[in-house]
């Protein structure tokens, strides 16, 4: 498949003929050539490829995985932009797999709540609030720290006038956070 540094076939009308196929086509550029390009066709470089993956899967898959590995903020650009370009497909490839796949889908929840129990914590209090109608005040260390429990209650007029440090009788019975010192919060 290499190029044999020598002047590159070319046909009667000036066209570059595959050396492998024969035929005129498109090919890649190799800067080892004097023209700068490949001395075979995308379609005869492209099936060799085909046959070599096939034979080795073990690394084709690990130079994909190499590949994304160090090339990690091109490959997301890449798929972001294709999932936005093709939103309907990729929607309902998605929920094709997730209907074939429950399984998968539990033991990845079970795994990201065990190496994230504080988000779903979070994630949990601002559900709750949003529920009661009050907003959520805890702030990200408190979050980040865990050294807290979290409980929503009516407080009474008097306690609510010292807490707020408002006298406002109108203020009677809205919600507030209290929030408890207590032992750390145990991942699930």
């Amino acid at each position: 498949m290499g190029c044999l540094r020598r002047d590159s076939m070319l046909s009667v009308q000036g066209q570059k003929l595959c050396s492998k196929c024969g035929h005129p086509g498109i090919f890649c550029r190799d800067r080892s050539c004097v023209d700068g390009l490949s001395a075979w066709c995308r379609e005869c470089r492209g099936a060799k490829h085909r046959r070599w993956a096939a034979l080795n899967p073990e690394r084709c898959l690990a130079n994909v995985q190499n590949y994304q590995a160090n090339n990690r903020t091109l490959v997301t650009a890449r798929t972001m932009a294709w999932q936005t370009e093709n939103r309907d497909r990729h929607l309902t490839t998605r929920r094709t797999w997730a209907a074939s796949n429950p399984e998968k889908i539990l033991t990845h929840g079970r795994r990201y709540a065990a190496a994230h129990p504080e988000k779903l914590l979070e994630r949990n209090a601002r559900r709750r609030a949003a529920l009661a109608g009050v907003p959520s005040t805890l702030t990200a260390h408190e979050w980040a720290t865990r050294s807290f429990r979290v409980r929503l209650c009516v407080l009474p007029s008097h306690e609510l006038a010292a807490h707020s440090g408002s006298r406002d009788p109108d203020q009677q019975g809205r919600w507030s956070h209290k929030r408890e010192r207590g032992p750390r919060l145990r991942p699930l």
